[in-house]
């Protein structure tokens, strides 16, 4: 008895392996994968999220910081990036990131560093919100003295 099991699990064990290289293994990832994608692309200390789109990136650096030298933390679904995340690049103006597939498809990403514009005085860059805000108030108003009952005008 205990020799059937033994010669039943060797085949077993045989059957297996052998259909390990028809099947691939289990959680591997397989040669014909061509996923090439950025997921997240941040730069310590940047203003609000990345946003990714197609295949361009843009984030948002306070005004005071020095693009020429700034080292992104990339994730990516291929097998390699190019430059690589956590290497300084100068960002002054687009750099390409290329995203290598395991099956050697690429995909090329163009992010821009923009700095955060300087606000100052009446002419900021939020000049005139306050204007839009008391105009919006104004219709309000306007809209309800004309819907209430008691409010409207005699003629």
């Amino acid at each position: 008895m205990r020799k059937r099991v033994l010669i039943l699990m060797f085949a077993l064990a045989v059957i297996l392996g052998s259909n390990a290289a028809v099947f691939g293994t289990v959680g591997a990832v397989s040669s014909s994968d061509d996923s090439n994608y950025i997921t997240a692309f941040t730069i310590s200390g940047q203003i609000d999220e990345t946003v990714i789109e197609a295949n361009t990136i843009a984030l948002t650096m306070p005004s005071d910081t020095d693009l020429s030298s700034l080292t992104p933390a990339i994730t990516h679904t291929g097998a390699s990036i190019n430059p690589a995340s956590g290497v300084a690049q100068n960002f002054t103006g687009p750099v390409t990131y290329t995203v290598t597939a395991l099956n050697g498809n690429t995909r090329s990403y163009t992010v821009t560093v923009s700095l955060q514009p300087i606000c100052t005085g009446s002419s900021g860059c939020n000049a005139g919100a306050g204007n839009i805000t008391f105009s919006v108030l104004a219709l309000v108003v306007v809209f309800l003295t004309n819907r209430l009952p008691g409010i409207r005008k005699k003629k």
